[in-house]
């Protein structure tokens, strides 16, 4: 089953959503999306809130349809 990742599932005014093959990807890309367009709020962050943040993004990981077309 698919995962999806949306920016605000992570109570951010961003309509930001991927779907990808594993969690993984959904990770690794969420982290990309976070590097370019919220670079300003993670410059801030102490690597604590860094690991925390992580977290709190698997925990928003849900999974759908392989062909879902979910926002």
């Amino acid at each position: 089953m698919a995962k999806q990742l949306r920016c605000k599932d992570l109570g951010m005014d961003c309509p930001f959503s991927v779907i990808s093959p594993d969690e993984q990807e959904a990770m690794e890309m969420g982290n990309m999306h976070a590097q370019k367009y919220h670079s300003e709020k993670m410059a801030n962050m102490t690597d604590e809130q860094k690991k925390e943040m992580m977290e709190q993004v698997k925990s928003v990981i849900r999974d759908v349809e392989e062909d879902s077309t979910a926002v």
